[in-house]
């Protein structure tokens, strides 16, 4: 996970957070940076130097999207999870201070609508995911972040147990 480079675009299967909700995942693969013009409650594609919003004088808004793998009726499943710069920092930061965002899952909360809308990321308080499920989650199929890809639910059935074993129907903790 690279949180420094600005490519890509698009959008499809994306998790939604409602105010005061949190969600716990594991964030995986690229990480896609763009930036967006919000105008009457419609996104639009800021195009550079010949973006027509730009020129008008709307300013645009960094964004960036990752595939975050979390738990629905019992199967892990890739999501996309979009946010914008202080997010992008938050998890820069926690990268920087150590935190392996491939291995540790992290708990995005949000507070608030609109404008007043404000996201918290932490790493879970469970810790590094066990060698034998992050093994099973890789095995996920992701979405790609420019046009939806079909997804293959799995089954995962223990996150952070740190034994080996792998017994079927424990519950998943997050």
């Amino acid at each position: 996970m690279d949180f420094t480079k600005e490519l890509g675009n698009g959008d499809t299967n994306f998790i939604k957070i409602a105010s005061g909700a949190s969600i716990t995942g594991l964030l995986t693969g690229d990480v896609r940076t763009f930036h967006q013009h919000t105008i009457n409650k419609s996104f639009f594609p800021c195009m550079g130097n010949t973006c027509q919003y730009c020129q008008q004088g709307d300013k645009k808004q960094f964004k960036f999207k990752i595939n975050i793998l979390v738990t629905e009726n019992g199967a892990m499943i890739a999501k996309i999870f979009q946010g914008g710069w202080k997010v992008y920092q938050q998890l820069g930061a926690l990268q920087k201070n150590g935190f392996d965002l491939t291995q540790i899952p992290v708990v995005i909360q949000r507070q608030g609508t609109g404008m007043a809308t404000v996201y918290t990321v932490m790493p879970s308080p469970k810790g590094a995911i066990n060698p034998k499920a992050l093994e099973q989650m890789r095995a996920v199929k992701l979405l790609a972040l420019e046009k939806e890809v079909e997804q293959t639910p799995r089954t995962v059935t223990s996150l952070h147990d740190q034994s080996d074993s792998f017994e079927d129907g424990e519950e998943i903790p997050f």
